[in-house]
């Protein structure tokens, strides 16, 4: 067994010398707290416990610029009365193209089976079908060859509208399909054609009335135009449709705060296809607007773009009456009263980075970028703005920092942002211009 070394040193007393084991794993230690420390400090002056360099690749996007209005629709319209009230039955789809005395709609009153009420309505709505067919229907071979062709053609726009899943798309041609097959069995059919079975059904339609309380009230156009089903209620002619031109705001809120004309109206019929969207704003917010040119608008209720133009911009104590016109009438197009529009008067296209990369060095702003293992700052004139993002010029003038000391050696020159320029948004200590980084 091994025992522990003694010796004396000059004038002391004995001490044992170390394990050599032991001495090996104090070293070791002793080593491995140097490397430790030094790793450490290399670390930390070469950033090495900050979090990894995030950039982002300044790319060309193009932003639409828009202004928010809220104002009303205002067409050349008329209410379209009824001398009862109760369910209503319309027989036109809504922009439909009607002639003055057309029947438009009727009215069930007095009917305490909601049932009843449809039975009714779609016996009656078979009935004018066939009246229609019988009254427009040709009564030659010919005339037949024409209805196949409006037969097959309603069925793909059918199909087609059944895919896009637009229910007023296909209840509409479901009756087109409808009123054509009427006119081919009219014209091919034999003897009565529709005549017959219109005799039957009336026949049948009396014969079911009569056993039930209740009165319909047929309801005829007034004069020719563009159906619509519903009504406001006496709000069609509270902004007078030849006086919206020249409009000021004032005038246009003092017309839009009027009462409405008291009525019973179950539709409406609006007689020429030129209508009108106004809208106030301030001014400085308008200022992207001419009179004269044409403006796309998307309107929030329907969803639906439509392109008009800019017929007046009326002027009064900072602020303008918009007032935009087409003849445009999209057949999906909900024509409320009150709407909510965005109005894109143009567009920007540029640099689009995180506004959170903009920095300001000695006056200027930009951004600074990685190139390879330097950092450089490039000038961003910011074009707009939008969330969380900005929009830079493409085309950012180039500028040399520090070059008011009159001290060349100081001077650094900067380019503008440039596409595909890789834009430092986090992970980076103490940027500065020309910094090399490993």
């Amino acid at each position: 067994m091994n025992k522990p070394v003694t010796y004396t040193p000059p004038g002391g007393e004995p001490k044992k010398k170390r394990d050599p084991v032991a001495r090996f794993w104090l070293s070791l230690l002793r080593a491995a707290l140097v490397i430790g420390l030094i790793l450490y400090i290399l670390l930390h002056l070469f950033g090495g416990f900050s979090e990894t360099m995030k950039t982002v690749q300044a790319d060309l996007y193009t932003r639409e610029l828009t202004l928010p209005l809220t104002g009303t629709v205002v067409r050349d319209e008329i209410a379209i009365p009824s001398p009862a009230t109760g369910a209503v039955r319309y027989l036109y789809a809504d922009g439909t193209r009607v002639r003055l005395g057309a029947k438009v709609a009727a009215v069930y009153s007095g009917y305490a089976d909601s049932t009843a009420v449809g039975s009714l309505a779609g016996t009656d709505r078979l009935i004018d079908l066939l009246a229609e067919a019988e009254e427009n229907g040709g009564t030659t071979v010919a005339d037949g060859v024409k209805a196949d062709a409006a037969i097959r053609q309603s069925l793909l726009t059918l199909a087609s509208a059944t895919r896009r899943g637009s229910f007023a798309d296909a209840t509409r041609e479901t009756e087109t399909l409808m009123l054509s097959m009427l006119r081919r069995d009219a014209i091919l059919g034999g003897d009565g054609g529709a005549a017959a079975l219109l005799t039957s059904l009336k026949s049948s339609r009396s014969a079911a009335a009569a056993s039930i309380t209740g009165t319909s009230t047929d309801i005829y156009a007034p004069e020719a135009g563009y159906f619509y089903s519903g009504a406001d209620d006496g709000y069609e002619t509270r902004i007078d449709y030849t006086k919206i031109e020249s409009m000021t705001p004032a005038a246009y809120r003092a017309a839009a705060a009027e009462a409405p004309t008291a009525g019973n109206a179950v539709a409406r019929l609006v007689r020429r296809a030129k209508w009108y969207f106004a809208a106030p704003a301030a001014k400085e917010d308008a200022l992207g607007f001419t009179v004269g040119s044409s403006y796309a608008l998307d309107f929030a209720a329907s969803d639906v773009r439509i392109r008009m133009t800019l017929a007046a911009k009326n002027e009064e104590n900072g602020e303008v009456l918009l007032v935009f016109v087409t003849q445009e009438m999209p057949a999906d197009f909900g024509f409320a009263r009150t709407q909510r529009v965005s109005a894109v008067y143009g567009e920007v296209t540029g640099y689009r980075v995180p506004s959170s990369a903009l920095r300001v060095v000695d006056g200027q702003v930009g951004v600074y970028v990685r190139a390879g293992s330097t950092i450089r700052f490039r000038t961003a004139d910011v074009l707009d703005e939008s969330g969380a993002y900005v929009y830079v010029d493409p085309e950012s003038a180039p500028v040399t920092l520090y070059g008011a000391d009159d001290d060349p050696d100081n001077d650094v020159v900067c380019k503008g942002l440039a596409r595909y320029d890789e834009v430092i948004v986090s992970g980076a200590r103490d940027l500065m211009p020309n910094k090399h980084i490993n």
